[in-house]
Parts: C-alpha cells; structure tokens; sequence
C-alpha cells in the first residue's frame, strides 16, 4: 500500500532556494564556481555578481544559445505578410483602373513589403531582446548588498531544502565568507 503524501511535505519538494556565497576574493568565488560544477551543479544554476569587472578567465563563460535570431526572422515573416496584405488587400478593395495596368502593382506593394518587412524585424527584435534580458522582472531577484562593497557574490538555484544543504556545504569549503538563503528563488 501506498504511503500518502503529505501537502506540506510536497510542497517543500517543489519550493526552490537561492543561496548567495559571498567571498572577499575573486579566484576563490572562481574555484568556488569550479568546485560546485565539479560536484554536478549544472552552470546553468550558478551566476556571480560583482561590483566590478572580474579579470578575464576567472570564470568559465556560460552562454547559452540565443533565440534572438527566431524573433527577428518571425517578425521579418509577419511584416512580410502584413506589408503585402495591406498593400495589395487595400489595392484588391478600393481598384482604380489605369489604362490596361495592373490593379496590384508589384513595385509599388514591394515598397511596403519591404518597409512593413523592417518593421517586423525591428519590433520582434525588440522583444526578442528583452526576453533574453528577462525584463520586465515581475520579482526583484536575490540580491546581497554587500556585493556592491566588494564583495563577489555566487548565488545557486536549489531545487530541494536537501540540495540546498549539499550546496552550503560545498559553499563553506571553497571559503564563502558568509551564505545567504533566499526562499523561493
């Protein structure tokens, strides 16, 4: 028979903690970062602040890839479209015949593809770009104040209460000055 399962026991499992390390040295917030990838902390889990610009190759660049490229040629599709409709649609509904000429006249409909074209790209790049900023932040993100004097700030996202140990642990033994948990990150 089944174990039930406790609501509260449940909900504990699912809430995720952000723990910030703080370090007053750079290399060690940078060994600190090795060590938790070394013990299987996926880097996507792993962000540092600093106050300051950190010397090249403290850190191993995470980047993961962009989907910018997918905006811009969506909005490029959709002002395509757009550009095309309203030019020859508007031509289509109000035609004024000219002398044998073609009611839709593709040099004057490809001019405003071609700008309703650069709209889309311009706008849905826009947006593309602040999705990949992640603004607007609805949430202000775990922040230590003491990062802005000095100090070099490792924050983990913790899926568990259990995990979230584990990482203070590996935290405390790469030398983190003092650790701050933040519920619910």
């Amino acid at each position: 028979m089944d174990k039930p399962v406790d609501k509260h026991e449940a909900r504990q499992d699912t809430s995720r903690t952000v723990l910030i390390g703080l370090y007053d040295d750079v290399h060690a917030a940078g060994r600190a970062v090795d060590g938790l990838e070394k013990h299987g902390i996926a880097r996507d889990k792993i962000s540092v602040n600093s106050s300051v610009p950190l010397p090249v190759g403290t850190f191993r660049a995470y980047t993961r890839p962009s989907r910018l490229p997918y905006f811009s040629a969506l909005g490029a599709f959709a002002g395509l479209i757009a550009g095309f409709s309203l030019a020859a649609g508007t031509a289509m509904l109000y035609p004024i015949a000219t002398g044998g000429k073609p009611i839709v006249s593709l040099p004057t409909v490809g001019v405003i593809t071609y700008e309703f074209t650069m709209l889309g790209i311009i706008l849905f790049t826009l947006v593309g770009v602040l999705y990949e900023m992640g603004l607007p932040r609805v949430k202000k993100p775990p922040y230590d104040p003491r990062v802005s004097d000095g100090c070099v700030g490792v924050l983990v996202t913790c899926e568990t209460e259990q995990i979230s140990f584990e990482i203070e642990g590996i935290l405390r033994e790469y030398g983190a000055a003092t650790i701050t948990r933040f519920a619910g990150g």
